[in-house]
């Protein structure tokens, strides 16, 4: 879904990333923050095996980076090749977000939004199990990783949003719930302490997971919009 600025000439664009089994559509919000109250570019995908998109299996962001490479390529082909580029993603989004970041990414990548986003597949698959069904990661995780590696190439512990931004080198804000349940608001300070460079973090006491526009929208709003505006409108192309 692309949504192109009003201003014709506007060489500022965002790709928003959504969330487990979500798609483009209910990304909308943050395609209307980016495009109404900012003025940019905005593109929406659908994440593999979700939305319109293509794929039998949710790939939990590892595979999905490298489609938002490509995604990148689409906004340059798009909105231009001098565009100025923030990849904000929620939830699984988020991690995606956050393991593109750790990638080697063209220079009109200048910022990271990442709200409610996990440290690792293996994490939370252990934590989901802990705190739904009170079963410990062995063996049901161990076996579950090995038929990932075996049908989808991956594992669970490669599939790490915490080692990928470890070699992010663009400004990250980290937005999380303070109370969040579904991805521990825990792991929101881990991934904070992991990355180098710039960096903000805010976490909001009272909300749960994936909530934070929707329950402070205009302080959201301002934040992102102050966080953005200060590497993409003040970076050179």
């Amino acid at each position: 879904l692309y949504i192109p600025s009003p201003n014709p000439h506007c060489d500022k664009s965002a790709l928003a990333i959504h969330g487990y089994t979500d798609n483009s559509i209910r990304m909308l919000m943050i395609g209307y923050l980016y495009s109404k109250e900012m003025g940019y570019n905005v593109l929406l995908p659908d994440l593999r095996g979700q939305g319109k998109s293509e794929g039998k299996y949710i790939q939990m962001g590892w595979k999905d980076r490298l489609d938002a490479l490509r995604w990148i390529d689409v906004v340059k082909s798009r909105f231009g090749d001098s565009t100025r580029i923030v990849i904000h993603g929620i939830s699984m989004g988020a991690a995606t977000t956050m393991m593109t970041s750790g990638e080697k990414l063209p220079p009109n990548v200048k910022c990271f939004v990442e709200d409610c986003g996990y440290t690792s597949v293996w994490d939370e698959f252990a934590y989901k199990l802990k705190s739904d069904f009170h079963l410990p990661a062995f063996p049901l995780l161990y076996t579950t990783s090995l038929y990932a590696d075996l049908k989808l190439g991956w594992n669970f512990k490669e599939a790490s949003p915490l080692e990928q931004i470890k070699k992010c080198k663009q400004p990250m804000f980290f937005i999380h719930g303070g109370s969040d349940t579904y991805v521990p608001t825990w792991m929101v300070y881990k991934l904070y302490g992991a990355k180098k460079g710039v960096k903000q973090l805010w976490v909001i006491p009272g909300v749960a997971h994936a909530q934070a526009y929707w329950d402070h929208t205009a302080e959201y709003t301002s934040r992102v919009k102050s966080f953005v505006g200060r590497y993409i409108e003040s970076s050179s192309h």
